[in-house]
């Protein structure tokens, strides 16, 4: 159906930039997947959950999302 993105959720994860994505949860055709997959920056710790049945609660991207600082140049966050 779909994936959940998720941090380590520790001490170590880069705030904002990583964290703001914590279980943003989609359909796998959202565009979002392609802009946003981990790694997203050196050293990333995140991960993707695929999910088998549809979510009951899907969690959107923030609007305006932090840029990734130490990320890939030339990544889009446009939804």
């Amino acid at each position: 159906w779909g994936f959940k993105y998720k941090t380590m959720e520790d001490e170590r994860v880069r705030h904002p930039e990583h964290s703001q994505f914590n279980n943003v949860t989609l359909e796998k055709d959202n565009p979002f997947w392609q802009a946003v997959w981990p790694p997203i920056a050196f050293n990333c710790r995140c991960k993707v959950k695929p999910l088998k049945k549809k979510a009951k609660r899907r969690k959107f991207p923030p609007a305006n999302p932090v840029p990734v600082v130490s990320g890939f140049e030339g990544q889009s966050f446009n939804l």
